[in-house]
């Protein structure tokens, strides 16, 4: 869209529903929850949600200190078996830490519950201490592929925590702008790998 003029804002899912809700931004790209009764959307994409670690880590890791291996020879560990480590999250209002929290709290966990927990605001931070050896993060994979295919994190999402979520793009409900948005999302999607 080489006419469109365009002023990229960043912030966590909360800011960019509330600037929405303001009508401060015609449109966000978000991962966390919303309420879909208000806003109109269009799913951009479906990502993994996986745990990682430092290589040094994920051999330290209780959860590699005690395997279980299913017949494939996968680990078969709970994330149970990971809170005795370090969580490396991203701060309140963020989708990434809002879908951890769901998710934890449906197996009757909490952040918590881990042996201690740094709230960071960047990704490129988390995944920078992650590397170093500082604990475990939990991160979509597409934010990770590249330190995955390097072999600077390994994936230690233990079995019982299988996990994908949307990203979504989402405008106020009704926008006479609703089919810009959704063409714009598919043009998006056609890039995705």
């Amino acid at each position: 869209h080489p006419q469109a003029e365009v002023a990229l804002l960043t912030g966590n899912t909360r800011e960019l529903v509330r600037s929405l809700e303001e009508g401060t931004i015609d449109f966000a790209l978000v991962e966390g929850f919303f309420d879909r009764q208000r806003f109109d959307f269009e799913t951009l994409s479906r990502e993994r949600y996986i745990a990682v670690a430092s290589p040094k880590e994920a051999k330290r890791c209780a959860f590699d200190r005690r395997p279980r291996t299913d017949e494939a020879g996968r680990a078969a560990a709970s994330v149970r078996d990971l809170l005795g480590e370090r969580l490396i999250l991203r701060e309140a209002g963020s989708g990434t830490r809002e879908i951890l929290e769901k998710h934890l709290a449906a197996r009757d966990l909490a952040i918590d519950d881990f042996a201690s927990a740094v709230e960071l605001e960047s990704i490129p931070t988390i995944k920078a201490c992650v590397k170093e050896g500082a604990g475990i993060t939990f991160l979509y994979r597409a934010a990770v592929q590249r330190e995955l295919e390097r072999r600077e994190l390994i994936d230690i999402t233990p079995r019982d925590f299988t996990v994908e979520h949307d990203f979504c793009l989402i405008w106020q409900r009704g926008s006479q702008y609703g089919a810009r948005y959704r063409a714009l999302c598919e043009a998006w999607r056609q890039l995705l790998p």
